[in-house]
């Protein structure tokens, strides 16, 4: 036979990312049991740390060798321009550590903010021996 759960035991959830519930609406807006917290970077600011978020980790290592290649390559970028960040992007694909440097990659690094300039840009410099 199950029981009810009393809302006291789904205290201390913590989501990290997007986050879907299926099921009745409710609202958290006047809640005084839910907190909201939003950490977001600076405009402009690229941080690496920030970004190895699990769904980003996820995706990018679809890009690389493996997780780790994606995470070291994630941990590198920190701090770099767009120029630097292609640079190192050929290296790992010179290196087989990247399978995918194309536009998905692109997509990838540009949606998280990661990498600023349009796609022309990367493909230019991607071709560039």
């Amino acid at each position: 036979m199950e029981t009810k759960r009393k809302s006291s035991e789904a205290l201390g959830v913590t989501f990290n990312g997007s986050v879907t519930f299926n099921g009745p609406m409710f609202d958290i807006h006047d809640n005084q049991q839910v907190t909201i917290v939003r950490q977001d970077t600076a405009p402009g600011e690229k941080s690496g740390a920030q970004a190895v978020d699990g769904v980003l980790l996820t995706k990018l290592s679809l890009c690389f060798k493996d997780e780790d290649a994606a995470r070291r390559f994630l941990a590198s970028i920190g701090g770099m321009d767009d120029m630097e960040i292609v640079r190192l992007v050929k290296k790992y694909s010179d290196s087989g550590l990247c399978t995918n440097s194309s536009k998905n990659l692109w997509k990838l690094l540009y949606d998280a903010g990661l990498y600023e300039t349009g796609y022309p840009n990367w493909n230019k410099q991607m071709n560039q021996r």
